[in-house]
């Protein structure tokens, strides 16, 4: 019953009421328009008054404005004039004058000085630290000085101060009412970048007019201010800058003035739309310092208004009143400031200064109302309220639930129908309600219904109420964000803990309540939206929320795209990291369609383009480039589409001037377009170019080089590629060894050479100038150094091996090396033969003492045959000593060979004999001499020579194991055939010495080499390589020969063939001595050895001489020099140490040239007879002398003697 009583009003009403009601309302709605009507058309036309005469005032003061504008930049016009007029030159006066008023500060700065300063009629400097003041830099401050208080004295009535800024710094200002700035002033204060300097500049403002500035704050007077600038210039030049300020307060006080109410707001805006004045937005002006601009009021109705009017000439009332909306904007220019005053009525401020008027209007009306409706309530309580009252008693029934309450039709025929219809209409709401009850159980199995798709639903929902209320909150909203019902009973619980920021909070939902209220005015569903939230676990989401009005409620979904907004955020990364890398690429990006406009590049650098970047994007190709080149990259391009797959293209352009060459890569990008990717590879075709250049001077060097050079496989070992030295070097050509190895081939001498190299080589050892030997295609064997390299050809590990010839080298080496060694040789038996020539002198002097005196003891042996024998056998064995000397000194070639006639068997016998004493008793000696009497031409010490060397290299061979030493002298004959065993000797008869040995033998491999000199296999104590080869010289020298034969460990042969003598003559037979010839005559006999001089003296004493003896050289000159004629011969020595044999001889004969001299000598030393007769020597005579050699010389030279005759010669014996 609670619905049912709501149907009638709490509080009964009498009909009467309700008639006088009607009527009242009936009259109202008659008169309400017609007051209405006049209502509208007084304040159309009072609003119009109003806004007339409020443009009036604002135009007034508009123009108020522009006049003081352009009298102060009169004014300012003034001061530059004056400034850019100051004398040029240079008054002492002023520059001493700077020096009293102004004084350097402790910062560095100069001031005025406060002592003698008055600021209210004198302008103060300040300049702050730097460079030193020049004398026309004091004198300009000081003029400037007097110019500013000049000037500001007159102009401060409408401005706060007039200063200077001067282009190099300082300041000169005339400011009554701030005496202390000019000491407060710091040297970090920079005017030079101020826009009072930089408005005022050449290249700001060229024409040199006066310029309006920015509001900006002054804190020494702590007030806003705007002011006048203007430039001033020295010597034609610019030099700095002008001006007044003067507060804005006293600007904004005159706009307050023109206000007709407090909703008003006024501005003053430049053209550039930066606000000089504004009351609305006073704040922000100051806390930009004067930079605030129109944009930043947000406010797009004077956005516009200021766009539309800033560009317009002045307009006049009423074009320049603008309506939007419920705001009147008023327009008006500044001119003088380049600027636009700008007044905001509200419509409702404006109406509400008319409704005024309308007052009176109103209570007339209400009075005339009232007497109106007396007269019809009077009427109608009369004949109506009877029946009215009965149908409001049935309907008071039917309101109480009573539906079948029938109305009865009574009273007027008005009021009949009046019950018919209710009757018509208890009927209706009755079905009605039926109806209803059967909706309402549908609607409830509806909500259920959603209810449950609302829990079940994938999404976080959340249903409010338009009063912000949570009515209900689904399980995934729950599962996600974690707030229950309870936890947001509304929507400020709700952002309070979802947006715990403040500032985002506080602009989210100024936007969601914007949203909401737009939605319900419009009837259109909120705008889907992100948001971070936090749920409550603390985690921040980012969400999707969008929300549907639905009837009274409003049904939030909640997206939860965090995910979404991570994957976005990478993707935004990876675009801009793939941006940066466009742009940090050295390549150039470029994206065409199919028909090849160009659509896009990056990066757009200008020095890897063809043309800049705004003159070829969207062109297309053939535009861009030659028909030539175009019609190349449209080939590529179509190729790359019709493909589907990157086509790689390298081509040429010339941009500005400079030919570059580009490689690029032009791949389809479905559907329509491609990716053109181009690298600048100038440098790389460059390199290109020197390398092809490098690679031909390589492969001129490579082919043209002396040297051995080949490449080969690792691998394999095959031949890649082989040069023109190869070939020469080894016989084979290019076409033979490439595909092959050089084991194939046979190249190397050793096997094994080439793996032991690459064995090395991947040991990281280099190969370098290696000794190796190869063989030359027709196999003879070369000689090289070797050296190797590993290097990588197209990816291939090779070797580079290189060969020097160098067989010759060796064996000029070799050579060099024989010339050494014989060198060596020589040099040693030089020293041999120098020590042999000292030994023979000494050893032949012992012997003509030992000769002597054996001859003087066989003089005193009478009879005794027995001691003659022995004496006899002392003169052989000093015979044979002699010999020996002779021998050693034609070894050491320091003795003369004499060829004669001799017999070969004596000399073979006696160095059998002396070689007996050298052999092992193991090794046996056998001689066959079937010749007996061998005579051959010869030198008895070359043939012992030959002999001593042969026999000695036999008994070496057996030396370690023994054997037999045979020796047979047989006679041959040689036939033309025979004669190139025995290096090409003449054909003939020759005496066959065959000399075996069953010694080791000698290789096979170093026979042909035996008789080279110094070639040995003896050591070096041993041998000297030097027996063999004189061996074989000597019997060259005979004409005769000698060859060999021999096995190892059986033994060798020599065969010695000595050409046979057949011409008769006397032999040269050994003869123990000649008989002793006496004589007479004085005999001078000089000689340094004691012995030698006794053993003469008695010998030829005995002989019938008279004999002199000294052993001093220059006693026997100075004897000769007393008795020139007293000696009939002079008997001298040869070696001596005052004097030798010849100065002495010398020395005799310049004396007296008649004597005889014989000379004695152990040592030739080069002489022969023929030498010594030429200075006049009779004879030489060789140590060590005999007597019957000795006898025989003295008789022959006193024979010769001129002048003198000798007796006949006889023998003692």
């Amino acid at each position: 019953m609670k619905k049912e009583s709501m149907l009638l009003p709490k509080k009964s009403y009498s009909l009467l009421s309700l008639i006088t009601g009607s009527v009242v309302i009936t009259i109202s709605l008659l008169l309400l328009p017609g007051a209405w009507y006049i209502q509208t058309s007084f304040e159309d036309k009072l609003e119009i008054e109003k806004l007339e005469e409020l443009n009036q005032i604002n135009l007034s003061w508009a123009s108020d404005v522009d006049r003081w504008l352009t009298d102060a930049k009169s004014s300012i016009l003034r001061f530059s004039t004056l400034m850019s007029n100051l004398p040029k030159s240079e008054n002492p006066d002023n520059v001493a004058l700077f020096d009293t008023i102004v004084e350097p500060g402790e910062d560095g700065s100069f001031r005025s000085n406060r002592a003698s300063f008055s600021p209210p009629s004198e302008a103060g400097i300040w300049i702050p630290k730097g460079p030193s003041l020049d004398s026309g830099t004091k004198n300009f401050f000081v003029q400037a000085k007097k110019v500013t208080q000049y000037f500001g004295q007159g102009a401060l009535s409408n401005f706060k101060d007039t200063w200077i800024l001067p282009r190099q710094g300082g300041i000169i200002i005339f400011w009554p009412d701030e005496p202390e700035w000019i000491y407060e002033a710091t040297n970090d204060l920079d005017y030079a970048s101020s826009q009072w300097v930089t408005l005022t500049r050449p290249d700001r403002n060229p024409q040199g007019l006066p310029q309006l500035t920015r509001a900006s704050y002054d804190p020494a007077p702590g007030v806003w201010m705007l002011s006048i600038i203007a430039p001033y210039y020295r010597k034609g030049k610019w030099a700095g800058a002008v001006g007044h300020d003067f507060p804005i307060s006293g600007l904004t006080r005159q706009m307050e003035g023109l206000k007709l109410h407090h909703g008003t707001t006024q501005f003053v805006i430049r053209r550039d739309g930066t606000l000089l004045i504004s009351d609305q937005f006073s704040k922000d002006i100051k806390a930009s310092n004067g930079h605030f601009q129109i944009e930043d009021t947000h406010d797009d109705a004077l956005k516009n208004v200021f766009k539309a009017s800033v560009n317009h000439s002045p307009l006049t009332f009423p074009d320049n009143i603008v309506r939007d909306g419920d705001r009147i904007f008023m327009i008006h220019h500044i001119q003088e400031a380049d600027s636009l005053f700008i007044t905001i009525i509200p419509e409702d401020a404006l109406l509400t200064l008319v409704r005024k008027s309308y007052r009176a209007i109103w209570m007339l009306g209400g009075l005339a109302l009232l007497l109106l409706t007396l007269i019809p309530v009077v009427v109608i309580s009369r004949m109506v309220l009877p029946p009215v009252n009965r149908l409001v008693s049935g309907i008071k029934k039917v309101s109480e639930g009573n539906l079948g309450y029938r109305f009865a039709q009574s009273g007027s025929k008005e009021l009949c129908y009046i019950s018919e219809a209710l009757d018509k209409m208890v009927r209706r709401i009755s079905s009605s309600i039926e109806e209803d009850k059967r909706k309402e159980a549908s609607l409830r199995k509806s909500e259920e219904r959603f209810h449950r798709l609302f829990q079940m639903a994938p999404l976080p929902l959340l249903e409010l109420s338009k009063d912000g209320r949570t009515i209900d909150i689904n399980a995934c909203f729950t599962e996600i964000l974690g707030y229950t019902i309870e936890d947001i009973p509304t929507i400020d619980d709700w952002s309070e803990k979802v947006y715990p920021d403040p500032e985002y909070r506080k602009q989210v939902m100024t936007t969601w309540h914007a949203m909401v209220e737009q939605a319900q005015k419009e009837n259109i569903k909120i705008q889907d939206a992100e948001y971070q939230v936090v749920t409550k676990d603390g985690s921040a989401r980012t969400l999707l929320i969008g929300a549907s009005l639905i009837f009274d409620r409003i049904l939030l979904s909640l997206f939860d795209i965090t995910d979404r907004k991570k994957a976005e955020e990478a993707i935004d990364f990876e675009r801009k990291k793939l941006k940066s890398i466009f742009g940090a690429m050295s390549d150039l990006v470029l994206i065409c369609d199919a028909s090849g406009r160009l659509i896009e590049i990056a990066p757009t650098k200008a020095k890897f383009l063809y043309c800049p970047p705004d003159e070829i994007i969207g062109k297309h190709l053939k535009e861009i480039f030659t028909p030539e080149k175009a019609e190349f990259f449209m080939d590529a391009i179509t190729k790359a589409v019709s493909r589907k797959e990157p086509v790689k293209i390298d081509y040429e352009l010339t941009i500005d001037g400079d030919s570059r060459w580009r490689s690029a890569i032009i791949s389809p990008m479905p559907p329509d377009r491609v990716v053109w990717v181009a690298r600048d590879i100038t440098s790389r075709k460059k390199m290109e170019e020197k390398l092809r250049q490098s690679e031909e001077k390589f492969s001129k060097i490579f082919s043209m080089t002396p040297c051995f050079v080949a490449i080969t496989r690792v691998e394999d070992g095959n031949f890649i590629e082989v040069n023109n030295g190869f070939e020469d070097m080894t016989g084979w050509k290019k076409d033979e060894v490439l595909g092959r190895t050089s084991t194939e081939i046979g190249l190397w001498k050793t096997p094994g050479s080439r793996s032991d190299m690459v064995a090395a080589l991947k040991a990281g050892k280099d190969v370098f100038n290696k000794e190796v030997q190869f063989k030359h295609k027709d196999g003879s064997p070369r000689t090289g150094l070797f050296s190797v390299r590993l290097i990588r050809l197209s990816g291939v590990l090779s070797i580079l091996s290189i060969i020097q010839d160098i067989t010759e080298i060796k064996k000029m080496e070799e050579d060099q090396q024989k010339l050494q060694n014989q060198l060596f040789q020589a040099q040693k038996m030089e020293a041999i033969g120098i020590l042999a020539g000292g030994i023979a002198h000494d050893f032949n002097n012992i012997l003509s003492a030992l000769f002597g005196f054996t001859q003087l003891a066989k003089m005193e042996a009478g009879d005794n045959e027995t001691l003659k024998k022995y004496l006899d056998s002392v003169s052989t064995a000093g015979l044979r000593a002699r010999d020996l000397v002779s021998h050693i000194l034609t070894f050491s070639r320091k003795s003369d060979v004499k060829k004669q006639k001799i017999f070969l068997n004596p000399i073979i016998k006696e160095t059998l004999k002396f070689i007996r004493a050298s052999l092992p008793s193991n090794i046996r000696i056998h001689q066959d001499l079937r010749v007996k009497r061998a005579k051959i031409m010869g030198d008895v010490t070359q043939i012992h020579q030959v002999l001593m060397n042969l026999f000695t290299n036999a008994g070496h061979a057996m030396k370690n194991k023994g054997g037999k030493l045979e020796v047979v002298l047989d006679m041959i004959s040689i036939n033309q055939t025979d004669t190139m065993q025995f290096n090409k000797i003449k054909p003939g008869r020759y005496y066959c010495l065959i000399i075996s040995d069953t010694g080791c033998g000698i290789p096979h491999a170093i026979i042909d080499r035996i008789f080279e000199p110094f070639f040995t296999t003896k050591n070096r104590e041993d041998g000297t390589g030097m027996g063999l080869s004189t061996v074989f010289g000597i019997l060259k020298e005979m004409e005769g020969g000698i060859s060999v034969y021999s096995e190892e460990g059986i033994g060798t042969t020599f065969k010695v063939l000595i050409p046979v003598h057949e011409q008769n003559g006397p032999l040269d037979t050994t003869r123990l001595e000649d008989k002793p010839i006496s004589g007479e005559g004085n005999i001078l006999i000089v000689d340094d050895e004691e012995p030698i001089v006794q053993s003469s003296q008695a010998i030829l004493s005995s002989l019938g001489y008279s004999v002199t003896g000294t052993t001093s050289s220059r006693e026997a000159l100075k004897q000769i020099e007393k008795q020139p004629n007293f000696f009939d011969l002079v008997l001298t020595d040869m070696t001596m140490p005052e004097m030798d044999g010849l100065t002495l001889s010398r020395r005799i004969k310049s004396i007296n040239p008649e004597i005889p001299i014989v000379l004695c000598t152990g040592f030739s030393h080069g002489l022969t007879k023929e030498m010594c007769r030429s200075i006049g020597i009779f004879d030489m005579l060789m140590k060590p002398m005999i007597a019957g050699e000795l006898s025989k010389a003295v008789c022959s030279a006193l024979k010769k003697r001129p002048g003198k005759e000798t007796s006949d010669s006889r023998s003692d014996h």
